[in-house]
């Protein structure tokens, strides 16, 4: 699975697999992304779990509605076309 999100460092979109987040021990890097929960795809971020060194949880959902298809909310994300999360 490729998951897309905006590098917090330098704004670029970029395109990476669960594996490579891993590898980079994402937790230390903040970029939000399209994430999937039962209600639908969001965009949000994660972080690695407390009580597991490889299992990540949702630390925050930064759009305010849900979509149908990761391909919807990927082009909302990589178009900042979304509704913010307060």
């Amino acid at each position: 699975m490729k998951v897309v999100y905006i590098d917090g460092n330098d704004g670029l979109i970029k395109y990476l697999t669960v594996d490579h987040l891993n590898e980079l021990h994402g937790a230390d890097i903040q970029h939000l992304q399209v994430l999937k929960s039962a209600a639908g795809y969001f965009i949000g971020n994660l972080c690695k779990a407390d009580w597991h060194p490889n299992f990540w949880e949702p630390l925050s959902r930064d759009s305010k509605y849900y979509w149908k298809t990761r391909e919807d909310a990927e082009c909302a994300l990589v178009l900042g076309d979304y509704e913010v999360n307060y």
